[in-house]
């Protein structure tokens, strides 16, 4: 299948950022063979798409998802993480397969329709099926012709020592539910992670299995080290969250003695294999090692906003050379799952008023972050994200009969700061169409939604019951949340 595809307006969204007005791809099977400025050769192609009025661009690339989180969107607001991360993962516990299924295609739904075309599902459950029940969000990728990573979700340590709470001053009914949670997220085992990684190679080449510990200060330093070797030994990469708030930079410390991101430097985890989804609260020289180590950061700005997490110091750490991803996070803090939030509110937040305005973030960088930056976070950075010859087909039109691009002044910055996902009327993923002229090809969408709807309603009184037990231990943890917000802080608090 040969499929020439020429467009108006090119973002190739290369090392250069070049534009090409009007320019042209053309794509054999699932791969880019050719790519140009200018109309294109002529030829007896077996499809080809004239698009004067389309941009054309490589699909974005969402760097750190959960998608068990998209039946939950809505649910919160007014929480800081640590508690709210309690409640959501108690109304985790309670998916069956069909509910795991139905929420990984809701989200990937929304996904595609707003030029998603990649994205990495950091994967939690509790659920007691094999794997967590990760197999069935790996069948609803691979069913809806997405590409992904899924990173199964591990930690060894006990939940209290994760946030810092002493269980001697807990009521009996909140000690009861700390010890419920640790025998609960201390299930999955390397082990299993890589029988989940022969599984899904077998079953599947859109979905590629990313070694998932949950974050440093959930992991003992022998099963750190033991994520890094099996990673290098499947040739796959690590995906976890690190210093999101500044409780868990100051619970890694008291932990590690060290800031988390020089203890993972200190146990060679912190290599070019590494994904830091966050990084919010990182000290000046933890920005120094994560670019000489080549470690990339996944910025979540939706949810660290939602969470009141923070600001990542993303102007900075592209000042120090750090390799940027850029992502939603989950529907249950974000509430969406839609990259072109995510590149709006990046291109807004770090506009500081305290900085020489050049060093602000261009939107060139924002967009790089949400295509091949991302790319580089699921080890693809050599395959999407970017339109040139060699690459792999993930790619997105979008209609310039838009209020978004009319007038057409500067195509990038409004792709950035105008665009919500509302003018994408073409995806395609491994050179296949999955959304043509605004219709959905691989999920019927009314009956996915009426699924969604019933699933939902079926669940509520289970879910009610998970949030009372888990709300025992919500004192403790705004105690904790209260202490750490008090706490002074500078850059140099790592050293």
């Amino acid at each position: 299948m040969t499929t020439k595809i020429a467009a108006g307006t090119v973002v190739t969204a290369n090392g250069r950022m070049d534009v090409w007005q009007p320019g042209y791809v053309i794509i054999r099977d699932s791969r880019i063979v050719e790519a140009a400025p200018g109309p294109g050769p002529n030829g007896d192609f077996d499809e080809c798409i004239l698009a004067s009025s389309s941009i054309l661009m490589p699909g974005l690339v969402n760097g750190h998802s959960h998608s068990p989180s998209n039946l939950l969107k809505g649910t919160w607001s007014r929480l800081p993480l640590e508690i709210w991360r309690q409640y959501i993962r108690a109304a985790w516990r309670e998916y069956s397969d069909e509910a795991i299924y139905v929420s990984a295609q809701l989200g990937i739904v929304e996904m595609i329709r707003t030029g998603c075309t990649s994205v990495m599902d950091h994967f939690y459950t509790g659920s007691p099926q094999a794997h967590m029940g990760a197999l069935n969000a790996v069948a609803a990728m691979a069913d809806a012709g997405m590409r992904g990573g899924l990173a199964l979700t591990l930690s060894d340590r006990k939940y209290e020592a994760t946030v810092g709470l002493d269980t001697k001053n807990l009521s009996a009914a909140a000690r009861a539910e700390v010890e419920r949670i640790s025998r609960l997220e201390s299930t999955q085992s390397l082990e299993d992670f890589i029988k989940f990684a022969q599984t899904v190679r077998s079953r599947t080449h859109l979905v590629l299995p990313i070694v998932g510990p949950s974050a440093p200060h959930r992991c003992t330093q022998e099963q750190m080290r033991r994520c890094q070797a099996t990673a290098v030994e499947l040739d796959t990469m690590v995906h976890m969250h690190v210093c999101e708030t500044k409780g868990q930079f100051l619970q890694g410390k008291l932990l590690f003695g060290v800031s988390p991101v020089c203890h993972l430097d200190k146990i060679g985890v912190l290599t070019d294999r590494l994904s830091m989804a966050h990084g919010v609260w990182v000290a000046d020289e933890d920005i120094e090692r994560i670019a000489a180590r080549g470690t990339i950061v996944v910025h979540n700005p939706a949810s660290n906003g939602k969470l009141g997490s923070g600001r990542m110091r993303f102007d900075e750490m592209l000042k120090q050379g750090v390799r940027l991803g850029l992502a939603t996070d989950g529907s249950g803090s974000n509430d969406t799952q839609n990259m072109f939030e995510a590149l709006r509110i990046a291109g807004l937040w770090h506009n500081r008023p305290d900085r020489d305005y050049t060093e602000w973030p261009a939107p060139e960088d924002i967009l790089r972050a949400a295509t091949s930056g991302s790319a580089h976070a699921l080890g693809l950075g050599g395959d999407t994200g970017v339109i040139e010859t060699g690459r792999l087909a993930d790619l997105v039109l979008l209609t310039t009969d838009s209020y978004h691009f009319v007038p057409l002044n500067n195509v990038i910055n409004q792709l950035v700061y105008c665009e919500n996902g509302i003018s994408v009327t073409d995806v395609m993923i491994d050179g296949h169409w999955v959304l043509r002229q605004r219709k959905l090809l691989t999920v019927d969408e009314q009956h996915l939604y009426a699924r969604v709807r019933a699933l939902r309603e079926e669940m509520e009184d289970r879910l009610r019951e998970q949030f009372r037990q888990t709300a025992e231990i919500e004192p403790a943890l705004r105690q904790q949340y209260l202490k750490a917000a008090q706490t002074a802080w500078s850059g140099q608090f790592g050293a």
